[in-house]
């Protein structure tokens, strides 16, 4: 910018200047956010509407709003959605560590039992690879079939 633009933008932006401070507060009474950085898109967004104004388009006054509004409530948007996007990621992370906590629970309930309990309930909730390729052979996923197939598998191991 010349030294002529640089007189004229300044003038501009102190006639606009309780407008580049009104609107982000605005903006973050209404919706919440970082105060800061909208103060400072605020005042990066005059400068954009400064530079792309047309005077045969209308009043600056209405540019710089629109142009500085409407990047706020962008802002406001993104951080909204990077906000929920952090929460669920966070219940992810909850929920892991409570199957994380629950699987552990199981461990310590599986030795306090005999073998014979720990092995059958082991087959039950994990079941290994010979039981899983019976289970198809009976083309049922009843109870009964299923009992049938453990019966076999354990009858198969011994007992």
């Amino acid at each position: 910018m010349n030294t002529l633009d640089e007189i004229v933008s300044t003038e501009c932006y102190q006639q606009l200047k309780s407008l580049v401070h009104f609107l982000p507060r605005k903006v973050w009474e209404k919706y919440g956010g970082d105060l800061e950085e909208m103060e400072s898109e605020s005042h990066l967004m005059f400068m954009v509407a400064y530079r792309t104004y047309d005077q045969n388009k209308g009043a600056l006054t209405t540019w710089v709003y629109w142009k500085v509004y409407s990047r706020l409530l962008d802002l406001t948007k993104k951080t909204a959605a990077d906000n929920q996007r952090k929460e669920k990621l966070r219940e992810k992370a909850k929920e892991t560590a409570n199957a994380n906590t629950r699987r552990a629970n199981i461990d310590a309930t599986l030795n306090t039992l005999s073998e014979d309990a720990r092995q059958t309930i082991t087959c039950v909730l994990a079941p290994p690879l010979d039981l899983l390729l019976a289970l198809p052979k009976l083309n049922s996923r009843k109870p009964k079939a299923i009992e049938q197939a453990l019966v076999e598998y354990l009858s198969e191991q011994g007992w």
